[in-house]
C-alpha cells in the first residue's frame, strides 16, 4: 500500500510539473514573438508624458495605473491554473462534476449575479450576459458623459460621432423562461440610452438600426457563445462607418474595400468565447464555434505602434494588425481540445492592439483619404472593425480609455485628428457606467 501511494504521488507530481512546463512555454513562446519587435525609443509612461489635472470630488478614489492593473491580470492568469487545470487529477473530478450536473438537469440560465458572472441560455441555444435594468435618470447620465466628449471635441473643432456597436440581446423576449426575464435588459438599456444621446443632439450611427435596414438577423452577427460579434459581421461594421464618414466627412474608399469577396477565408473551430467560459466553471460544458480569419486579398503594408509596451510591428495585414503567431498557437491548442489553454489566448485575441491604452495605426500603401487622421474611443468590441476600416485611412489612433491613465484631452490636443469616433458595445451601458465616479472600466468619463 505505502508503494502504490508513493507510485500515485509521483504520478501527480509528474502531471503538475508537465502542465506548468507547458504553461511556461507557452508564456515564453508568446515573450518572445513580441521580443524582437519592441523599440525602446518609443515606449511613453502617458502619465508622464500627458499629465492629466484631476478633479478630485468628495469620496473620489483614483483609479489603479494601467501598469498596476496590467500586473494584476498577470498574476491571476499565473494563478488560476493552479486552481483549475493544474489540481491532481482535475480532469476527471470535473468529468464527474458535469455528469452530475447533467444526470439532475442542472440548469445554467439560473441567475446567481449580473454582468459577466451571470449567464442566459436563450432557446435557441444562444449564452448572453445577464443585465440588470437602468433607469431613466442613469441613461442620462450616460448620455451626459458621452455629451461632454463631444463638447470638448467641439471646441477643438473636432467633428465627433457616437457608433452603437448593439448588445447580444433582441427586443423579442418569448425565448426565455419567465423568471429570467427580468435579468434579460440589454435591449431596454440601450435603446434608452440612444434615445438620451438622441435629445442631446449626438451624432450616431445605430449599427442595429443599419442591420434591420439590410435584413440581418441580429443574433446571427455575434458568436453564439461570447458577447462580441463574428469578424466577418465587423468587416460589415467596418463598411457601415466608411459609409458614414464618406457621407458626413468627405472621405472616400474603395468601394471593394469592405466585400468579403475580397478577402482569403480561413475557417476553423476554435472560438471558445467569454459566455461559454462562464458556464464552464459551473460545469457545463459547449463545443467551440466557428472562427473565420479573414485576410485582405489585396496588397497592403502597415506600421502599428503600441506606445505604452514600446512595440511596433510593420508588414502585410496578416503578419501587422493579425496576430498570427497567437492564431497559430490557438489552432495548435484547440485541435487538442484542450479548452483552458486554447483561451489563454482566445481565438478572439488574435489582433495585435488588444485594447492596449494606446494604439497607432499608419497605413503605408496610397489610398483616398491621405493625411487623414481618425481616433476612436473602443474597446474589444472593435478589434477587427478598426483594422479593417485601418485600410482606407492614412493614420487611426486606437484608445481605450479604461487603461489611458494620462489626458486624453492633451493627448487629443497634440495629435489632432480629423475625426473622432466612440465604438463601444452597449455591454457598456450598466450601472457602473451611470455613477458619477467610476473606479474601474470608464469608459465614457476622459480627462
Amino acid at each position: 500500500m505505502p508503494l502504490f501511494c508513493l507510485t500515485a504521488l509521483i504520478i501527480i507530481f509528474l502531471r503538475v510539473m508537465t502542465n506548468l512546463f507547458y504553461i511556461q512555454m507557452m508564456q515564453q513562446g508568446m515573450s518572445s514573438a513580441v521580443a524582437g519587435t519592441i523599440d525602446e525609443s518609443i515606449k511613453i509612461d502617458l502619465q508622464v508624458k500627458y499629465p492629466a489635472k484631476e478633479d478630485k470630488k468628495d469620496g473620489y478614489i483614483p483609479e489603479l495605473s494601467g501598469k498596476i492593473i496590467n500586473i494584476a491580470k498577470n498574476i491571476k492568469n499565473r494563478v488560476e491554473p493552479y486552481t483549475s487545470t493544474l489540481i491532481p487529477e482535475y480532469d476527471t473530478v470535473f468529468t464527474l462534476y458535469r455528469k452530475y450536473n447533467h444526470s439532475i438537469g442542472w440548469n445554467y440560465n439560473i441567475i446567481p449575479a449580473f454582468d459577466d458572472k451571470g449567464i442566459l441560455k436563450y432557446d435557441n441555444g444562444y449564452l448572453n450576459y445577464a443585465v440588470e435594468k437602468l433607469d431613466e435618470d442613469e441613461a442620462d447620465k450616460i448620455a451626459e458623459k458621452i455629451q461632454k466628449v463631444r463638447d470638448f471635441l467641439a471646441e477643438e473643432g473636432i467633428n465627433f460621432y457616437y457608433i452603437n456597436g448593439g448588445f447580444k440581446s433582441v427586443e423579442e423576449r418569448g425565448n426565455l423562461p419567465s423568471y429570467n426575464e427580468k435579468a434579460d435588459n440589454g435591449y431596454f438599456n440601450e435603446r434608452i440610452v440612444i434615445e438620451a444621446l438622441n435629445k442631446k443632439g449626438i451624432n450616431l450611427l445605430d449599427i442595429r438600426e443599419e442591420a434591420k435596414k439590410d435584413k440581418k438577423d441580429w443574433l446571427s452577427l455575434f458568436y453564439k457563445y461570447d458577447h462580441h460579434m463574428k469578424t466577418d459581421s465587423q468587416l460589415w461594421v467596418a463598411g457601415k462607418i466608411a459609409k458614414l464618414l464618406a457621407e458626413k466627412e468627405g472621405y472616400k474608399f474603395n468601394k471593394d474595400l469592405f466585400s468579403i469577396s475580397e478577402y482569403n477565408l480561413e475557417k476553423k473551430k476554435i472560438m471558445f468565447g467569454s459566455q461559454a467560459r462562464g458556464i464552464l466553471k459551473n460545469g457545463v460544458m459547449v463545443s467551440p464555434e466557428e472562427y473565420t480569419k479573414i485576410i485582405p486579398k489585396s496588397d497592403t503594408f502597415f506600421e502599428i505602434e503600441l506606445p505604452v509596451k514600446g512595440l511596433v510591428r510593420k508588414g502585410n495585414y496578416e503578419n501587422s494588425l493579425f496576430n498570427n503567431f497567437v492564431y497559430k498557437r490557438v489552432v495548435e491548442l484547440g485541435s487538442s481540445q484542450n479548452y483552458y489553454y486554447a483561451n489563454n489566448p482566445d481565438a478572439y485575441s488574435c489582433t495585435t492592439w488588444g485594447i492596449d491604452p494606446l494604439g497607432i495605426i499608419r497605413n503605408k500603401i496610397p489610398n483616398l483619404n491621405k493625411g487623414k487622421k481618425v481616433l476612436i474611443f473602443q474597446d474589444s468590441f472593435g478589434n477587427y472593425t478598426s483594422t479593417y476600416l485601418a485600410q482606407g485611412l492614412d493614420e487611426m489612433h486606437l484608445i481605450y480609455n479604461p487603461d489611458f491613465n494620462g489626458s486624453v484631452k492633451a493627448y487629443i490636443k497634440e495629435v489632432k485628428p480629423d475625426v473622432v469616433l466612440m465604438l463601444n458595445t452597449s455591454n457598456q451601458f450598466n450601472k457602473k457606467q451611470a455613477k458619477e465616479v467610476v473606479y474601474e472600466l470608464n469608459c465614457f468619463d476622459i480627462k
